[in-house]
């Protein structure tokens, strides 16, 4: 049986931005590279339906998945705009919780516990409260979105991946995502460009072409 990769973005896109090089890698290798969305993302295209929006964007998910090699998506649904709702933190933690125990993932990757988007640190927070109380141990590691520089980096391990073959997927994944690349989502230029000059910058330093860096949490 093969081994479970396991990615838990907080937005359908975070995914990929942050790891989509390494998880076609892992896939590439033969793992079950699987994916899992905490929140909904209605609030992204606030002109828009939110059943619009939130079928949109895990349809954009799925196909980027494909790209990718990846096992499949889960969606949790947990409402963006009623994150801070302690019930509603309460019901994706216990999904999730669910999810993990079931896989029993080698590697997490999962967002930077000081990411600027209170969204990503709520989604990482909570992963990290789950894996705290596994009865067995899995490597946790954090991606960034929208820190362009780590702050923090020299506090954990780090995790070095060759993205150099699977860069090309990593973008043709990204282009799944049509509706956060529009007039709507100009914002959302901006982690992609930080993302392929940490990319390039990272495979520099590390002598390849491109490379994604992860931070050790767990």
């Amino acid at each position: 049986m093969a081994k479970t990769i396991l990615i838990i973005a907080a937005h359908s896109d975070d995914q990929i931005i942050g790891p989509g090089g390494a998880a076609a890698k892992y896939a590439e290798e033969g793992f079950d590279v699987k994916t899992i969305i905490f929140t909904k993302g209605e609030v992204a295209m606030p002109h828009f339906k939110e059943e619009i929006i939130v079928d949109t964007r895990e349809r954009e998910s799925i196909r980027a998945d494909k790209v990718i090699g990846g096992k499949g998506v889960k969606f949790l649904k947990v409402p963006e705009k009623d994150i801070n709702k302690e019930v509603e933190i309460y019901k994706g933690k216990n999904k999730l919780e669910k999810i993990i125990k079931k896989l029993r993932p080698v590697k997490i990757f999962t967002h930077a516990p000081d990411d600027a988007h209170p969204i990503h640190r709520k989604t990482v927070s909570a992963v990290l409260e789950i894996v705290d109380e596994l009865s067995w141990k899995t490597e946790v590691y954090s991606f960034e979105i929208w820190n362009p520089f780590r702050f923090t980096a020299n506090k954990h391990p780090k995790l070095v991946v060759d993205t150099s073959k699977t860069f090309d997927k990593k973008l043709k994944a990204l282009k799944c995502f049509k509706s956060q690349f529009s007039l709507h989502g100009i914002f959302n230029y901006f982690p992609v460009m930080t993302m392929y000059i940490k990319n390039t910058i990272n495979g520099r330093k590390h002598n390849t072409k491109y490379a994604e860096v992860f931070y050790r949490l767990r």
